[in-house]
């Protein structure tokens, strides 16, 4: 058989080629080439339909399919399961509350009122939660919680810009305080501890940073750098704080082994108060009593070679807290302007002013001019209350009241009052100061009941001290009366009018129990100095006339006027200046009398020198002279020896 001519060959080449490009449907239209069996390869996102003719929709997790296994029920599918796919443009139809090139991520209520913005959970968490890392570490990191559910990308949240609230951002917060009828609340307190373990030579440097709902300030790891003075400026200055209170305690750079605490130090930060108008959102607020974990320390910033430095924070103060409430629980926040309307007797931006019933000037001499009345039987507020957002200070009064246009009481800024006229009664229940002691400068001070209690500071009194019943105590600082004397007396058989105690076992050599000084010279020659008593002891009564019977004068001498003096043990010791008995004689009933010099003089009675007495010695009417002489038995002369 002849072999075919080369252009039969080119004929039969030409078409094979043609059928195999023919075989393929629609010649993959050309978004894809023909293969083997007669299959498109598509061109990527074309793969939808066999000839490539549809494009291919993106897939996310589905929003709800059949589950695969346990836990398992959100497997990737086209549009998230809940879109419809335009093959033709390869993109989603997303249903009503579903966004993304997916359908995969839900819409935020009115795109968050364009007064905040839309976050997944995921970074909502992530971004503005709390700071999970700081329970039961040295401190945290400003970062919350990581969330990775299935729906972490999917799920989403309005974060509301600040003063606004609600799902949608759509509410306006009202204006915050303390509620006016809750009183002796305590202050929000808690405290930052810094420091570091134990690391010899060891320094630390570099920042902490306190965070609190979002607010942060970052401060010097080295506690002597940061006073408390800077501390309170800085807490402050945080823009969700109005006024706070900031003590640094401790700060001691420890040495040797034990440097736990170096160069560390406690920050008790007391809250005061928070912004009448609140730098808050939806997601970042409180009532006025915030959590603990609301509040955090950073330690990342922290540099040098201390051993884990460390920044704690705990409660000192979170019951009974004073409230942060939006028009301080006596008013109705109007959400769509962001003003309170007050319930009637309250004022204020925020409600948080109790109102007085007040009446005109009136001429009828029994009438109020001013009438706070309070008409609730279970009222437990303020009757009046007094504010200012100035600190403390004497440059402004309080209260100031005058009669006739004269001044008779103030009560200053800082707390000092002020009695021009009229001074104070106290008729029952006492008085008691704690600190800084009572000055009376005249007229004295007259407590019918419940006495006067002095803790410390003393009591300085001028004009007199006179106390009907109930006592004084005075734990510390001694009462200093410098004018006008005191006058101590008891109606009662059995007690004392005067009882002077000291509860120490062992007292210093030189030290008195009882002491009565006279800052005169008695050994002076002007006889204006011997006509006083140091000391006096008088008897008698209404009826019978005052009697000394005792008594130490001003020149100095000692005398006993009436009754005598008894020795009943011990004996009797004149150092010098001998012994003057005017009336009723010398009895020792045990004991010695020694006279190391000088003498004893009575009526009839001399002796030079008289050692020992060891037994009774009768010289009545007699002259006795004895020189170093002992008698050891009974003498008794009829005649002068």
């Amino acid at each position: 058989m002849p072999s075919p001519s080369p252009l039969l060959l080119l004929l039969l080449l030409l078409l094979s080629i043609t059928s195999s490009h023919s075989a393929c449907p629609n010649s993959c239209s050309g978004h894809g080439s023909c293969g083997g069996e007669n299959t498109c390869n598509c061109d990527w996102g074309w793969s939808t339909a066999p000839d490539c003719s549809l494009r291919v929709c993106p897939n996310a997790t589905s929003w709800g399919t059949k589950p695969t296994a346990t836990s398992v029920g959100h497997t990737a599918v086209e549009c998230a399961g809940v879109g419809v796919c335009q093959y033709a443009t390869g993109l989603c139809t997303c249903p009503l509350g579903f966004t993304g090139q997916a359908c995969e991520r839900l819409t935020c209520p009115k795109d968050c009122s364009n007064h905040g913005t839309c976050q997944t959970i995921r970074n909502a968490g992530y971004t503005y939660g709390r700071d999970v890392s700081v329970v039961g570490a040295n401190g945290g990191d400003s970062k919350g919680p990581l969330y990775n559910n299935w729906d972490k990308d999917s799920t989403t949240m309005c974060v509301c810009d600040t003063g606004f609230t609600g799902p949608d951002c759509s509410m306006r917060i009202c204006p915050k305080g303390d509620d006016p009828l809750t009183n002796g609340q305590n202050y929000r307190k808690i405290v930052v501890a810094t420091g570091a373990d134990a690391g010899a030579g060891a320094v630390m440097g570099g920042f902490f940073k306190f965070n609190f709902l979002g607010e942060s300030v970052r401060f010097s790891a080295n506690a002597s750098n940061w006073t408390s003075t800077q501390c309170d400026t800085a807490i402050d200055g945080l823009l969700n704080v109005q006024e706070s209170n900031c003590v640094r305690s401790g700060g001691t750079v420890a040495t040797g082994a034990d440097q736990r605490f170096l160069l560390g130090a406690n920050y008790t930060i007391t809250f005061q108060s928070f912004p009448t108008f609140p730098y808050e959102n939806n997601v970042y607020n409180h009532n006025g009593n915030p959590n603990v974990l609301d509040f955090s320390c950073d330690v990342s910033e922290v540099s040098g070679t201390a051993l884990n430095p460390y920044c704690r924070i705990w409660d000192v103060q979170s019951t009974n807290v004073r409230e942060y409430a939006e028009c301080s629980n006596r008013g109705i926040c109007d959400h769509s302007t962001g003003q309170c309307t007050c319930a009637t007797g309250y004022t204020g931006v925020s409600c948080d002013t109790a109102d007085g019933t007040v009446q005109g000037a009136v001429s009828n001499t029994i009438s109020d001019v001013m009438l706070l009345y309070a008409s609730s039987g279970s009222f437990a507020g303020n009757n009046l209350r007094l504010k200012t957002d100035k600190a403390a200070n004497d440059d402004f009064n309080f209260l100031y009241a005058e009669a006739n246009s004269l001044g008779v009481y103030t009560h200053s800024g800082d707390g000092d009052i002020t009695m021009h006229q009229g001074g104070l009664t106290i008729t029952a229940g006492g008085e008691t100061i704690t600190n800084g002691g009572l000055v009376v400068t005249a007229a004295g001070q007259t407590i019918t009941a419940g006495g006067l209690t002095v803790q410390a500071g003393g009591a300085s009194i001028k004009g007199g001290l006179k106390i009907n019943t109930g006592g004084q105590t005075i734990d510390s600082g001694g009462l200093v009366v410098t004018d006008g004397g005191t006058t101590l007396s008891t109606h009662t058989s059995d007690q004392s009018a005067l009882h002077v105690f000291s509860s120490s076992a062992k007292r210093d050599v030189k030290s008195s129990i009882m002491r009565v000084q006279a800052n005169t010279n008695g050994t002076t020659d002007n006889p204006y100095d011997f006509n006083y008593n140091v000391f006096d002891a008088v008897i008698g009564t209404a009826a019978a006339p005052n009697m000394t019977i005792f008594r130490i004068t001003g020149q100095p001498r000692t005398e006993v006027v009436v009754g005598g003096f008894s020795v009943k043990a011990g004996g009797a010791t004149v150092v010098t200046g001998g012994l003057v008995i005017g009336a009723g004689g010398l009895t020792l009933a045990s004991g010695n009398l020694e006279l190391p010099s000088g003498g004893v003089t009575t009526s009839g009675f001399t002796s030079s020198s008289i050692t020992t007495f060891s037994a009774a010695v009768n010289a009545a009417s007699q002259t006795l002279t004895l020189t170093g002489a002992t008698i050891e038995g009974g003498e008794q002369w009829s005649s002068p020896r």
